[in-house]
């Protein structure tokens, strides 16, 4: 292939060509530009910043496009990874061809690991490569708490209501009920919470199961016989129990319908729950 090397020096028709005189090398004031097809591709300035679509590039690379993007390809299996920018919006995408279930991993002082996005999802650290051992949600929102007992209706005053923090399986929460009116139901009849945000973990088991209710305020003198005091989760419901304290058999029972009276602002309680989900 001839090289030219009396262009007019102009994008249009660059210093240094080949056969096709609109692509090649133009230079300007301390700079150098690559064009191709008579419009400037990339420019080096006299700061030695490269440019990519913009004449004028403000860091040391300047990529410039509707959609820019730099893609990185291995060669041993033909997988692709991507940093890119759609509206306003920075996208790190490891494994774009869904080649080898690639993850993203951040390395600080040489190479130690400090944090891992897997590809299914969730967070490691330090090393950590288990799936199982994955920070995968966190999520916070609010909730509305009820009493069950089965057969009763309850009304609720306006100030019944709870928030919650879900931080991976685990479900922290708060809650404040109030009841306005009660009817229908059973006295032998237990009564729970109901509503929780989330399904309460399946699994009995000591370790996995651990959950309970903490009352932290309540009205005594707002139920109609004894108070709760405390309780358990039930497993695969969004229910937990409530206890009160027998004194007589130094011995905590369940909370029953006969326990609760009716009228306005009666069945107080303001508790704390943590799960496992």
């Amino acid at each position: 292939m001839t090289i030219r090397i009396d262009g007019t020096n102009s994008a249009a028709n660059p210093g240094i060509t080949g056969s096709d005189t609109d692509t090649g090398l133009q230079f300007g004031t301390d700079e150098v530009n690559i064009v191709t097809g008579g419009s400037t591709a990339v420019t080096v300035d006299s700061s030695q910043r490269v440019g990519i679509g913009t004449a004028s590039p403000a860091k040391n690379l300047d990529i410039s496009s509707s959609s820019p993007a730099l893609q990185f390809t291995d060669t041993t299996d033909s997988s692709y990874s991507q940093i890119d920018v759609y509206a306003s919006d920075l996208y790190i995408s490891a494994d774009l061809g869904g080649t080898d279930s690639g993850q993203i991993i951040f390395r600080t002082n040489g190479e130690n690991e400090r944090l891992r996005i897997l590809s299914g999802g969730g967070l490691t650290f330090n090393g950590d490569t288990a799936a199982a051992n994955a920070l995968d949600d966190y999520e916070e929102g609010t909730w509305t708490p009820i009493y069950v007992s089965s057969g009763a209706s309850f009304t609720y005053a306006t100030n019944t209501g709870g928030s919650y923090v879900k931080i991976g399986r685990l479900v922290f929460c708060r809650g404040t009920i109030r009841t306005t009116d009660i009817s229908g139901g059973t006295a032998s009849n237990s009564v729970n919470i109901g509503g929780l945000p989330f399904t309460v973990n399946n699994n009995t088991s000591t370790e996995s199961g651990f959950s309970g209710l903490h009352v932290f305020s309540t009205g005594a003198s707002s139920f109609g016989g004894d108070y709760p005091m405390s309780g358990q989760t039930l497993p695969n419901t969004t229910e937990t129990t409530l206890y009160y304290r027998d004194t007589a058999d130094t011995e905590f029972k369940t909370l029953t319908y006969d326990d609760l009276a009716d009228g306005s602002n009666k069945n107080f309680i303001k508790f704390n729950i943590m799960y496992e989900v």
